[in-house]
């Protein structure tokens, strides 16, 4: 005979198992989408017509797709065009402020740049390969997550309850309840950095408005799809706006930069706010595990790393409690 407790350390074994393969096979990525998925789905959720729900679901992942493929095309033929208007003005405004770059003059840049470019373009044809293959597994991914969502029990013939002498619906029972808590920390971190991109985003755009900055089909997406990446989504977006602006004026570019100062420190205020709430970690502690998870994981791991954090500590509590008693 098995034991609760049995069953239940075995799932945790069997949970710690599966994200190791994940990692060790590259399939970031995969969880991610699936991850995503499944929480617009919920979103998405109409009470007792899940038919209903998938096809708005697919709907919003053709349009987010559509979207974010033509943010992309713009962003690979407008970004040649901002760089070479932008860095003669940069080098003037570093120059007015006795500001020492690490490069003499915009020409021994250009000259870098197109040596990375050129060592780069010998691995294009495996950089087409894995943009397929990703491509594929985002698909997979999207219909995991639904199949997921109409039939989330993975013991379909077990009942309500479970017999004692039924050891595989017992199992599938605790490895249900660990990927419940682990999509629920993943639902509490993700859904709080939405929140915060959002805010991030809507006043960005009120000062791309009033200072009539071009390029806004380009700054909008890149502002909110950098923005749900913890600490590096912000240096990025904030680097894409101070360039387009620097390519109208120097007055502009320490505008914008003075304004994203302004508001990024603001938000320091928020995030605590927000993230702090849903998590309840300190800052050094999240930034550590953003800094392993990067290492380990790369982009994806700065998303998934205080997921992670979160579902540990989610998952310890009951073990605290059982000591204390």
């Amino acid at each position: 005979m098995y034991t609760a407790k049995q069953v239940t350390n075995f799932s945790y074994c069997f949970f710690i198992g599966l994200c190791l393969l994940l990692i060790t096979l590259n399939l970031k990525t995969p969880l991610l989408t699936i991850l995503f998925s499944l929480l617009v789905l919920r979103i998405c959720t109409i009470q007792g017509y899940k038919s209903i729900s998938v096809v708005l679901f697919f709907l919003i992942v053709i349009t987010v797709f559509l979207g974010f493929g033509y943010s992309v095309n713009r962003a690979i033929s407008t970004l040649p065009d901002i760089a070479e208007k932008a860095l003669p003005k940069i080098f003037e405004l570093a120059e007015s402020y006795n500001i020492t770059l690490p490069f003499s003059n915009d020409d021994s840049l250009k000259m870098v740049s197109v040596q990375i470019i050129k060592a780069e373009l010998s691995s294009f044809t495996n950089f087409a390969k894995l943009a397929s293959k990703e491509f594929i597994y985002f698909i997979i991914s999207v219909f995991i997550a639904v199949g997921i969502f109409i039939t989330p029990k993975i013991d379909i013939e077990a009942g309500k309850t479970v017999s004692s002498d039924n050891l595989y619906s017992a199992l599938c029972f605790s490895i249900e309840d660990r990927f419940k808590n682990f999509f629920y920390s993943f639902k509490q971190v993700i859904g709080a950095q939405i929140i915060i991109s959002l805010i991030n985003t809507t006043f960005t755009g009120i000062f791309i408005y009033i200072e009539d900055l071009p390029h806004v089909e380009l700054l909008i997406p890149a502002t909110f799809f950098c923005g749900l990446l913890p600490v590096i989504g912000n240096i990025i977006s904030n680097s894409i706006i101070f360039c387009v602006a620097s390519t109208v004026s120097a007055t502009l570019a320490i505008h914008s930069l003075i304004f994203l100062i302004i508001l990024h420190k603001a938000e320091y205020f928020l995030n605590s706010k927000i993230i702090g709430g849903a998590i309840k970690n300190p800052m050094w502690l999240t930034l550590l595990a953003l800094v392993i998870g990067e290492r380990i994981m790369g982009i994806p791991g700065i998303m998934l790393a205080p997921v992670f954090l979160n579902y540990m500590k989610r998952e310890m509590r009951p073990f605290t409690k059982s000591v204390k008693s």
